[in-house]
């Protein structure tokens, strides 16, 4: 064997793999493809097959799925031909991979099988409770839970017995996302807590904490509001203390729902605690905000509930949410009314309808309240224009309308005695 070009083989080998640990795909991929050139060069079949695995690998990442599957094509005759079971199995899995880009589950798992069929014993068995983990994936995802169930306990149990307590922490968790996924809540609920035992002994505590919050999850909806309290408080601990904000955010946002079904006036806290934490200007916190309004409505903090309501508002139409941005239009304009606002409670039903064009059901109901304000104010003439606009909306749609054609009747008969 030419060591020189052993040397320059090994050197590139090694930039490749730095690039692919740092998710550097493109840079990964030019140094496997001269990796690859180099290895035909030096006609060693066990260095060509691995080098075309690993540079399939990275163009698999890449999205380039069909010259990808060329070369791990390439890799698995190679190693079938010197009979190298080690590279026929990675290079199966490798075509595997393929076939989950592409939504090919059953194929995808038919590979799977094929590589842990010819996985030799005497290589690394962590390996092999990776390939069984995929495979159990791949039957996940064609909702085949027997045959999912299988591979992932095959997985667990090779993690329990060669010492890898995490990844038989992990693999709890997706057994338990099974049973969850069927329905079986207590099963479920049965392994999400070996899997937090197994996070605890480890010391692991962001992983702790992200199946505590799946463990309330199910506890919620098994409606045993104390204990998701108890599992979500205790995610909510864990996320502040490795400052991982985006993560304590949620579970806090999702905290501050199990108190308000509690009762407990905790509920607001966690919410302006969620609020805090979030990290962006998008739709999910203009939801928090909406949340938080509708708390201080609950508690008839008026004030409170307009200045969280605009809030929510600005966020909506940052994102343009325009359903959301005209509900939350109408809530306001309610709370000017009730202020005694006309002049904002009209422009906020105003900016209602305008957001709701597009959804009938929602600005028939923004046009009956702006016809009702009007209404309210006496000036007829408007509110008798905004009910014919209203009608108009449900005839085209088919949706009821003799309750606005009472109205119109009403408010005709009003401006008529008016006139009088």
């Amino acid at each position: 064997m030419n060591e020189q070009m052993l040397s320059v083989w090994r050197a590139l080998m090694d930039a490749g793999t730095q690039c692919l640990s740092h998710e550097e795909y493109k840079a990964a991929e030019g140094y496997f493809a001269q990796s690859v050139g180099t290895a035909r060069q030096m006609e060693v079949p066990e260095i060509l097959a691995f080098t075309l695995r690993l540079l399939a690998t990275t163009q698999v990442k890449l999205g380039k799925l069909e010259i990808a599957e060329t070369g791990f094509h390439e890799a698995l005759a190679i190693c079938e031909t010197i009979a190298n079971a080690k590279g026929m199995a990675e290079a199966w899995a490798g075509m595997a991979s393929i076939f989950l880009g592409r939504g090919l589950f059953q194929e995808a798992a038919s590979a799977y099988e094929r590589s842990i069929e010819v996985y030799p014993v005497t290589s690394p068995p962590l390996r092999l409770g990776m390939l069984y983990s995929d495979l159990g994936q791949a039957y996940a995802s064609l909702e085949e839970w027997e045959k999912a169930l299988r591979a992932y306990d095959q997985a667990r149990q090779l993690c329990h017995i060669h010492g890898y307590l995490k990844g038989k922490g992990e693999l709890e968790v997706l057994i338990g996302e099974i049973f969850y996924r069927q329905g079986k809540k207590k099963e479920a609920e049965t392994w999400l807590k070996k899997a937090c035992q197994d996070f605890a002994l480890l010391q692991d505590l962001p992983t702790l904490a992200n199946a505590l919050q799946y463990l309330a999850l199910i506890h919620y909806d098994q409606d045993e509001l104390e204990l998701a309290r108890e599992a979500e408080r205790r995610a909510v601990v864990l996320w502040i203390k490795f400052g991982m904000k985006s993560e304590a955010s949620e579970s806090c946002y999702f905290l501050s729902k199990i108190e308000q079904n509690l009762g407990d006036k905790e509920a607001q806290q966690y919410l302006e605690l969620s609020i805090a934490l979030y990290i962006r200007e998008d739709l999910g916190l203009a939801m928090r905000y909406q949340s938080l309004a509708g708390l201080a409505l609950t508690a008839l903090d008026l004030p409170k509930a307009d200045e969280y309501f605009t809030e929510a508002l600005r966020l909506f139409e940052l994102v343009q949410e325009d359903e959301k941005a005209g509900e939350v239009c109408e809530t306001l304009a309610f709370l000017a009314d009730v202020d005694g606002r006309r002049k904002e409670a009209l422009a906020y039903y105003f900016q209602a309808v305008e957001y709701l064009k597009g959804y009938p059901i929602q600005v028939l109901d923004a046009l009956q309240s702006l016809a009702a304000c009007h209404e309210k104010y006496r000036d007829h003439r408007r509110a008798l224009e905004t009910y014919w606009k209203a009608l108009r909306v449900a005839r085209e749609h088919g949706l009821e309308s003799e309750g606005i054609e009472l109205a119109i009747q009403h408010i005709s008969k009003l401006w008529r005695k008016k006139a009088k």
